[in-house]
Parts: C-alpha cells; sequence; structure tokens
C-alpha cells in the first residue's frame, strides 16, 4: 500500500516517542481504573501532554497499533506487549528500600525483580499481569486472581441458573419426546403445555428437579470456557499476530468449548436423567403400572445416581456432547467479540460496559444455540434412560438415522425454543452479576 510522506512522518514521530505513549496510556488506564477508549485517549493526551501532542491522525495510528483484541479499548498491556520487553524495563518500579521507605533506587543487595522466575523480566502474558496497569503479578496473586474469578462464576452463574432453570427441564422433555413423523399424537402439543403439565402433576419442586447437578457444574464450566478462550486467544494472537483474527476467534473458542467437557458431561447425564424421573412416574401411574426398578427410570438422589452410572456411564453421549460444545464456543465467542465492537462503535446507544457485555453475552447465545441445537437433541436421547419399548441408540449415527427415518429431520430441532429462552438470559444474567461482583472487588 502507498501512503503520503505527511504519514510517514506521523508514522516515525510515533515511533520516536513510543516510550512516552505507553506512559501515558499507562497513567490514563490507572485514573480510570480500567481500559481506555479512542475518545478517552484523546482527551488524557490533551491534559497530560505525554508523548507530546499528538494530532489526529497520529492518535488514530496509535490506537489501531494498541488495539490488540480490535474490542475498541486499549489497556496498559496491550501498549506493553506491542512495543516488547525493552520498553517495558523503562517503567518505574518502586520497591522498598532502607528503612521501610519505597524507593525507585533499591540498596545494591536487594534482589533483583523477577529472581527465582523463569519468566523474564518484562515479559507479559495475559495471566500473568494485572489487567489495565500491565504489572506483573506474582505467583501468589495469579493463584488468587484464578481463585477469585472462579468464586465469581460460580456465585454468578447460580444466581443465574434459578430463574431459568424450568425452561431447561421443559428442553430437555420436548427433546425426549417420541412422536412419528406427519403424527398428531404427542405428549405435549407445546413447550408452554409441557411446562404446564409439569407444574400441575409435579408443582414447583418438579420444575427444579435435577438442578443440584447445574448449580455444580455452573461455576466450572464459565470459568473453564472463559478462561481457556482468553489463554488460547492471547497465545495465539502472539505468534500469528492480527493476520488471521477471525480464525483466532473460532479456535480459541472451540477448544474452551471442548475443555468443559470432563466437567459437563458427568453432570449433564445425571441432570437429564433425574429432570426426567418426574414424567416417567406419571406416565407409568396413568397406566396402572409401577416405575420399574433398576433402569434409571424410578426416583433416585443424586448421590444414589452417579454410583449407578459409574465411571463409564457418566461419560454416555460424551462425543455428541463434545461436537456441541466446541461448536458452540466457535460460534458464541466470535459473535459475542463482533457484538461488542459494534455495540461500542455505535454512538447513538451510549452504553456502560456492563450492559455492553450483557447485551453481547445474550444476543450471542441464538445463534449457537441454532447451529447447536441438532448435537444437544443427539446428546440428550443418547443420555437419557429409554423406558420399556422406547427406542435404544448405539452411537451418533445410529440415533441420526432412526430419528431421521421415524420423526422427520424437523425432530432434530425439539427443544430449540426453551433452550434459547433458558440459555440467553442465562448468559446475560451471569454476566451482569460477575461484572457486578468484579467491581465490587476492585
Amino acid at each position: 500500500r502507498y501512503f503520503a510522506y505527511v504519514d510517514f512522518v506521523a508514522f516515525q514521530n510515533i515511533l520516536l516517542q513510543l516510550p512516552a505513549i505507553c506512559n501515558l496510556i499507562e497513567r490514563a488506564c490507572e485514573s480510570k481504573k480500567g481500559p481506555i477508549s479512542l475518545d478517552d485517549f484523546k482527551v488524557a493526551n490533551r491534559i497530560l501532554g505525554i508523548g507530546g501532542q499528538l494530532s489526529r491522525q497520529q492518535v488514530d495510528i496509535v490506537f489501531q497499533l494498541f488495539d490488540l483484541d480490535n474490542d475498541g479499548y486499549v489497556t496498559a498491556r496491550d501498549a506493553f506487549e506491542m512495543c516488547g520487553m525493552d520498553i517495558e524495563n523503562n517503567r518505574l518500579h518502586a520497591v522498598e528500600g532502607r528503612d521501610g521507605i519505597n524507593t525507585f533506587s533499591p540498596p545494591p543487595n536487594y534482589p533483583k525483580v523477577g529472581a527465582g522466575d523463569s519468566t523474564p523480566v518484562g515479559a507479559l502474558a495475559s495471566h500473568k499481569t494485572e489487567k489495565g496497569t500491565g504489572r506483573r503479578l506474582s505467583l501468589q496473586e495469579r493463584v488468587m486472581k484464578y481463585a477469585k474469578q472462579f468464586f465469581f462464576f460460580s456465585v454468578a452463574g447460580g444466581l443465574a441458573v434459578v430463574p431459568v432453570y424450568p425452561m431447561d427441564l421443559v428442553k430437555t422433555r420436548m427433546m425426549n419426546q417420541r412422536t412419528v413423523a406427519a403424527s398428531t399424537s404427542r405428549m405435549y402439543s407445546t413447550s408452554f403445555d409441557c411446562l404446564k403439565a409439569a407444574f400441575q402433576y409435579e408443582g414447583l419442586q418438579g420444575l427444579y428437579r435435577g438442578m443440584l447437578p447445574s448449580l455444580i457444574a455452573v461455576g466450572p464450566e464459565k470459568f473453564i470456557k472463559y478462561t481457556v478462550n482468553d489463554l488460547m486467544r492471547n497465545s495465539i494472537r502472539r505468534e500469528a499476530g492480527q493476520s488471521y483474527e477471525w480464525l483466532t476467534e473460532y479456535v480459541s473458542g472451540g477448544c474452551a468449548g471442548a475443555c468443559q467437557l470432563l466437567v459437563t458431561n458427568p453432570l449433564e447425564i445425571t441432570k437429564i436423567r433425574l429432570q426426567m424421573q418426574g414424567e416417567t412416574s406419571r406416565v407409568f401411574k396413568e397406566k396402572g403400572f409401577p416405575v420399574p426398578k433398576g433402569l434409571g427410570l424410578n426416583h433416585m438422589s443424586f448421590s444414589t445416581l452417579v454410583s449407578e452410572l459409574g465411571i463409564s456411564g457418566l461419560y454416555k453421549g460424551a462425543s455428541a456432547c463434545l461436537l456441541r460444545d466446541i461448536l458452540f464456543g466457535a460460534i458464541y465467542f466470535p459473535t459475542f467479540t463482533a457484538s461488542k465492537k459494534y455495540l461500542a462503535s455505535a454512538n447513538d446507544l451510549q452504553l456502560s460496559e456492563t450492559s455492553n457485555s450483557v447485551i453481547s453475552g445474550s444476543l450471542a447465545v441464538i445463534p449457537a444455540c441454532l447451529f447447536t441445537s441438532p448435537m444437544d437433541f443427539i446428546k440428550t436421547r443418547l443420555q437419557v434412560a429409554p423406558r420399556p419399548g422406547e427406542t435404544i441408540y448405539n452411537g451418533i449415527a445410529d440415533c441420526v438415522y432412526k430419528v431421521y427415518e421415524r420423526e422427520g429431520p424437523s425432530a432434530f430441532f425439539k427443544g430449540l425454543l426453551p433452550r434459547v429462552c433458558r440459555l440467553s438470559p442465562q448468559y446475560g444474567i451471569s454476566l451482569y452479576f460477575y461484572e457486578k461482583l468484579s467491581q465490587l472487588s476492585s
């Protein structure tokens, strides 16, 4: 690409002032206590004056260079990662000196910063630095950071599960409803009919049957998903740069979805078995038969069900669950990022960062649910305990063939509406409470 001489001069002046520009970004982030936008950077440059009075063209160039994740915000970490280790080492580090007084000039025998750590001083990684300042975290601080994030995800996720859980029960029962193509005979005509029947015959307690596994799984699931996505995305960007931004989002999101399988599958199958027990009891009672024991159909507690399934049973349907989670993560995270960028650039909306995250998270779930609904349907059919006379499936391919032949292609999208009605608000609520908890802790 050809560019004018004035562009060359503007870029040259930026290179000469990089250390001062990094300090400007750091000061601005410290004052705001968070990442800064393009407008924040312009105001900071005008007021603080660090790095010289940059022109509007130079400000735009700096922001394009330092906005590594293209989210419309820049942190001190972004600046120091772009400039490299030598620039970061020019920052002032106040350490404890004589008489316990902090100083920039420690005694000669003071331990070097980073001693005993294999990571080079100034080498920044997302999990080893403090957001907004670029300060390198100690091992203890990193452990506490992750412990705090895990706690926040558990609390926020638990608060989000409770109000929408009945829709999860409806989703499972709608997916398991066996019908013949073109037949009008069915247990539930709509999702609302399923919800009404569950409440009528089982009460409020029945609507929340099987919620314990969801509450146990939500913390580890969210923590693994978001942490692995961030680590993978930052790692790929350091190697490949910004050339393959969308591919980076897809790969990191897919890996995040794959890593949560160890946690999600055992608790998914126990949740599904518990959710179906109330309906099974009702069906057998209406026909005047006792519920057979030993098939996973009769009422069992969570602990009893886990011991009955065993290790191999807990991972039944894991292949379908893995495919669902990989595809869900590969769709959700790029859509979430794109939505945040769009909302941040919409000047007429003027959304706060929390509102942006909540809306983006809620919207990103919808296409992810749509494209992963067939795999979630197959996973449910494989994991549910079949009643006497119901079709038994031997793997993904067998399930696809039998369902397509007997129930038609539309069957793979059973339970889509209640699934969206559950996950969309659940993600939005969990992100809201996570942001609020993070703000309170800060």
